[in-house]
């Protein structure tokens, strides 16, 4: 008699809680096969993924996209289930704080509230709270690194105000935010990291938001790489630096590679190297002040290698090395030297605002006037930055950004989440967020960027659940799908592993007018 007879003659025997227990086994031992002959995970954190080309989607994070974090924070697979296909049923993802609040108050809570005891679940996680670390910038020195010297003074209120906002409305499934705030200097990296080991060894934060106070790549790969702690922010900085910190460095604007990307496509879609135009021969002004040089130089992810993708045949490059104030000048003036000796007529501008304007001060004194071309790269696209530029030669400049730049000149409202971020401002006696020319959103830019980062982690959160940990924060963000920030028109969690957003783009043009952007064409997919 063979097994299977014995086993179906067994079977007939057998009592209705005998059959049930051997169904049970049954479907164990085949999910258990199935496991073990699943792939399995690859990759460490703090060592950098295979330099490959960035996937269409514009992710940038190579054959380790899968991964994630374990509950101790060591690299481990990402449970499955949380994905744009089930992002309906993860709790509190469609029902959170980002909403705006109802006319009668801040009544209720930003998701429901476990029915069970809350537990101290990870580092900076306890029953009560969740510890949260915030940045303020240090304006000293803010002029030398060409962020707007009327950049609002009241950041620190502004964090009381978004902290207040979130634990009025019951924090995180009942768990209030402590929030502890440290100011870092921007021209001070030895200043920077001592900040970053307070928040993340003193205090044991379990997450930090950052607008671009931590500036140098490596503070943020101190949260990140060393620390294994979050970090959401607004400057994740080359796409080598995202894949360092992953899977902790989560940002809803783009890395520097994917700006580089979408400034060579918007600039051909637009017609900029057009011989038609008048086009003949491209300028690339940059500066090897701040970030990585691979977002130029990369031969996959860096901007020659997406101008020779765009069927740009050569060009004229001039980067400045010398970083001080007075090395600017002179780069400046030999920048304008070499373009017009070299027969530029067309310049893309990559570099920090105040090099930028020594640059077009110096084409200015010499008559020279080509056409010119910028993108999100050092925030060369936000007002505020830019009305100081000499206006008769970037009169009619063009840009490519993420951002919700020129819509105030053109009589657009603030988009809702902004609309939400300045609504917390003003109940907590705050100055409102303005979208006004010439200046735009530049003077807010640090809170709003706190603002739309606070308000995603808290989503986040939510939708993670009670067990809240690193690792269920990270599998919850790939089920989040499209977040419309504040800043930025979108950013897309839809999968795991996509760590950056800025994932639309539009054009716009600068006038002399009114020193300003003015907004050209609705947003559209990034190329980056």
């Amino acid at each position: 008699m063979t097994l299977l007879v014995q086993f179906r003659l067994w079977l007939r025997g057998a009592s209705v809680t005998e059959r049930a227990s051997t169904a049970v086994a049954t479907m164990l031992v085949v999910i258990l096969l199935a496991w073990a002959l699943g792939p399995a995970p690859a990759g460490r954190i703090g060592q950098p993924f295979d330099g490959g080309a960035l996937v269409p989607t514009g992710d940038g994070l190579g054959a380790d996209a899968g991964a994630g974090i374990t509950d101790d924070g060591a690299l481990g697979a990402v449970s499955p289930g949380v994905s744009a296909t089930t992002s309906s049923t993860l709790p509190g993802a469609r029902d959170t704080i980002i909403e705006p609040r109802p006319a009668s108050g801040h009544e209720g809570t930003a998701g429901s509230v476990p029915t069970g005891p809350l537990t101290a679940t990870d580092r900076g996680v306890t029953a009560e709270a969740i510890k949260v670390g915030f940045t303020v910038i240090d304006l000293a020195g803010i002029d030398e690194l060409g962020i707007s010297p009327n950049v609002r003074p009241d950041a620190s209120r502004a964090i009381d105000a978004f902290v207040d906002y979130a634990n009025k409305r019951g924090g995180v499934l009942g768990r209030r935010i402590e929030a502890f705030k440290v100011k870092p200097q921007l021209l001070n990296t030895d200043h920077q990291r001592q900040k970053c080991v307070e928040l993340t060894q003193t205090h044991g934060v379990f997450a930090v938001m950052d607008s671009f106070a931590f500036g140098a790549e490596t503070s943020t790969a101190c949260i990140t790489a060393e620390n294994k702690t979050l970090l959401l922010n607004g400057n994740p900085g080359s796409a080598d630096n995202v894949r360092l910190g992953f899977p902790y460095h989560v940002s809803v604007h783009k890395d520097d590679n994917r700006k580089m990307k979408d400034l060579a496509a918007a600039a051909k879609a637009s017609g900029f190297f057009d011989p038609a135009t008048g086009f003949r021969k491209l300028g690339i002004f940059s500066d090897a002040c701040i970030s990585s040089s691979s977002i130029f130089d990369s031969p996959t992810e860096g901007l020659k290698a997406y101008l020779t993708a765009a069927g740009v045949k050569g060009w004229s490059e001039f980067r400045i090395s010398d970083c001080d104030p007075a090395g600017a000048q002179r780069g400046g003036a030999q920048a304008v030297v070499q373009f017009k000796d070299d027969g530029v007529t067309h310049v893309l501008l990559a570099s920090r605002p105040p090099v930028v304007e020594s640059y077009l001060n110096a084409a200015g004194s010499a008559r020279y006037y080509p056409k010119y071309f910028s993108g999100d790269y050092m925030n060369l696209a936000v007002g505020g930055l830019t009305d100081k530029y000499e206006p008769e030669g970037f009169d009619g400049a063009l840009g490519v950004t993420q951002t919700h730049a020129g819509e105030g000149a053109i009589g657009k409202p603030l988009p809702p989440l902004t609309q939400t971020c300045s609504e917390i401002l003003t109940d907590h006696g705050l100055e409102p967020i303005s979208s006004a020319p010439p200046r735009d959103i530049s003077d807010d830019i640090e809170v709003l960027e706190l603002c739309e980062s606070f308000l995603l982690f808290l989503q986040v959160a939510t939708a993670a659940g009670p067990d809240l940990t690193r690792a269920t924060w990270v599998n919850a963000l790939a089920g989040i799908g499209d977040f419309r920030a504040a800043v930025v028109d979108l950013a897309r969690f839809d999968r795991r592993g996509k760590m950056t957003g800025g994932d639309t783009v539009k054009l716009i043009k600068w006038h002399r007018s009114c020193t300003c952007w003015h907004e050209l064409t609705d947003f559209g997919p990034a190329a980056g």
